[in-house]
């Protein structure tokens, strides 16, 4: 009897240490998300390799700051390729203007530089909160609804680029969903302290970084 009462406490151990690392009985792991992981410091610049279609590019981006209506500080990349009027070739993983909150990571929309001084604060949504669970999916909507974006943390993930090796990258998966029923699905890979290390596109473009100068705060 006591034989079978120390399987059975075992047993209840090793499940309990499965729970704490996995999903259980509808609980999912909380994962804690450090806002260095896409930090928005201005002027910093990164400069990444891209490969679509047999053809390799190289683009060059820098974190610009600027005031929004409703008094309230957001960043954007802007081209460094002389493009005057667009203010990022590839907008991240946001919807263009990113903002930092207290309890995580903001994006409002605006794709012109022209539309930065058209939006307002209060148009601001949650992206990347601080503490996320793993199999939460977070929705964020672009230009009148269409399309919807799904964000999901899929954890940690060491990445090797030209620019280095990126131990414990935050894996983020996001499915792009059109009213036509056209879905798309790209994932993204954030370091600590430097932010967006490599980009696969839904539409097969793959972007690693090259290099960059992260700026002090």
């Amino acid at each position: 009897m006591k034989r079978k009462l120390k399987t059975t406490n075992q047993i209840i151990g090793i499940i309990i240490l499965i729970c704490n690392f996995t999903v259980c009985e509808g609980h999912t792991q909380e994962f804690k998300i450090d806002p260095s992981y896409f930090p928005l410091v201005e002027n910093s610049t990164y400069y990444y390799r891209g490969f679509f279609n047999g053809k390799e590019s190289v683009d060059g981006i820098k974190v610009r700051k600027t005031v929004l209506s409703g008094n309230c500080t957001g960043y954007y990349f802007e081209d460094l390729d002389g493009n005057s009027n667009s203010i990022i070739k590839s907008n991240m993983f946001g919807l263009g203007i990113y903002l930092r909150g207290i309890d995580g990571l903001y994006t409002v929309e605006a794709f012109w530089k022209n539309d930065i001084g058209k939006v307002h604060c209060i148009q601001k949504q949650k992206i990347l909160p601080n503490s996320i669970n793993l199999e939460t999916k977070i929705e964020y909507l672009g230009k009148q609804s269409n399309p919807k974006y799904l964000l999901t943390v899929e954890g940690l993930e060491n990445i090797e680029v030209p620019a280095g090796k990126f131990k414990d990258c935050l894996k983020i998966r996001i499915l792009t969903k059109w009213d036509s029923n056209e879905e798309y699905v790209e994932y993204v890979w954030l370091s600590r302290d430097v932010g967006l290390v490599k980009w696969r596109r839904g539409t097969g473009k793959v972007e690693e970084l090259l290099n960059f100068n992260l700026l002090s705060n």
